[in-house]
């Protein structure tokens, strides 16, 4: 068998080991990345019915979906809360709670509950149970196939990694003996006779080629977010050679205390500072 051969059945059998899995994150990474433009088409709650003159007070509308909340999820914690510049947009609370994290299926790790409200009236617009939102299950699919990451990040990952070897070993396969082989690796030679399987394999050749780069990118930067030893490389490569200590996350123990002054004191402070943000 002839390097040439062998290089074929590696780049055969690895694009169909890797195939689908690779057509699967295509796919979701295509939806995933029109997230922000598409949500607001979507979801109709993501707007108030109508807008009015004075809004009511952050600490206000946090507490009105905190007691929203707890009648479907009394464990759920409070865990965020954003606000939009557009006056048209609802505001939301988020809630958090922890469930199994040795669980296989992403949904059965923990559990997070979105509210929106409008922020007018206090009106609870929406209690969405965020983990079967939509676009959270595209991002889900996308980055652990819906797994646990312990497992779901190294089947992505690794599929990753054959999808660029099958890069790598199409581009030697493509590359052209001569300047005669070189005029069908570059453009499309079809004729009136040219056959279907011709125009497949030409069609394979030729568009590949020239997405390659793109792909090659595509699935290099993807792999920062199925291995932490590659990220941390990656990461090490463009700090010019240096690391940088992680930073401990502060929770505080909301249980103890209701800053509501502070909470509207903070977001006012902020709104004047950024009214655009």
């Amino acid at each position: 068998m002839t390097f040439k051969k062998l290089l074929l059945k590696i780049h055969l059998w690895l694009g169909l080991s890797s195939g689908l899995i690779v057509v699967i994150l295509g796919i979701t990474g295509c939806l995933y990345v029109f997230e922000e433009e598409l949500r607001p088409i979507i979801h109709d709650y993501y707007y108030v019915d109508q807008v009015k003159d004075k809004k009511l007070p952050i600490s206000h509308l946090i507490k009105i979906a905190q007691e929203a909340n707890k009648k479907i999820h009394p464990k759920q914690t409070f865990s965020g809360c954003r606000t939009f510049s557009d006056d048209r947009r609802t505001v939301v609370a988020w809630f958090y709670e922890e469930l199994d994290n040795d669980a296989i299926w992403y949904w059965n790790q923990y559990q997070t509950n979105y509210v929106y409200l409008d922020p007018y009236t206090g009106n609870v617009t929406k209690i969405e149970d965020y983990n079967f939102e939509f676009f959270v299950f595209v991002r889900m699919l996308h980055q652990t196939l819906c797994l646990n990451s312990k497992i779901g990040d190294p089947i992505t990952g690794t599929a990753t990694i054959i999808f660029i070897i099958s890069l790598i070993t199409g581009l030697i396969l493509w590359w052209p003996k001569n300047k005669s082989a070189a005029k069908q690796r570059f453009w499309f030679q079809w004729k009136n006779t040219t056959k279907w399987k011709r125009k497949n394999y030409d069609l394979h050749n030729i568009l590949g080629f020239y997405m390659m780069i793109f792909t090659l990118i595509i699935a290099l930067t993807g792999l920062v977010w199925a291995f932490e030893c590659y990220d941390k490389g990656i990461q090490w490569l463009f700090n010019g050679g240096k690391t940088f200590a992680k930073e401990e996350r502060i929770v505080s123990d909301t249980t103890k205390y209701t800053p509501i002054s502070a909470t509207d004191k903070i977001y006012n402070a902020t709104l004047k500072a950024h009214p655009k943000a």
